[in-house]
């Protein structure tokens, strides 16, 4: 099996809550987004995001020019799901991009003020 059709099984069938890795709250990552004073515009690529809730945290903390970068599509799927919620809420984001070369799945929100 590849590595793609791996990661596309594990989005298929299993919840994010219910994987080894899932975080509801990042607060290693974001403590290294804020210590590293990246300005709230500046470009930020999560590698690996998956279904990561480092991206909701991001949107939260204000920062708007955000991509997540995935092998499968169903990771970036459940974040756009997950995402297209806060749309609703008193947060307003638009999807700017998402780009499927085959290989690699690019999601990219900005949020507009």
């Amino acid at each position: 099996m590849s590595e793609k059709a791996h990661w596309d099984q594990v989005w298929q069938n299993k919840p994010a809550e219910q994987t080894s890795w899932f975080q509801t709250a990042p607060a290693l990552s974001g403590d290294f987004i804020t210590r590293a004073g990246i300005a709230k515009s500046d470009p930020i690529i999560d590698i690996g995001s998956g279904a990561s809730c480092l991206i909701d945290w991001m949107i939260a903390a204000r920062y708007s020019n955000i991509t997540a970068l995935d092998i499968a599509a169903g990771g970036i799927l459940k974040t756009k799901k997950r995402l297209g919620l806060m749309e609703r809420g008193c947060l307003l984001l638009r999807q700017h991009f998402h780009f499927n070369c085959g290989l690699i799945h690019f999601l990219t929100y900005q949020i507009l003020i």
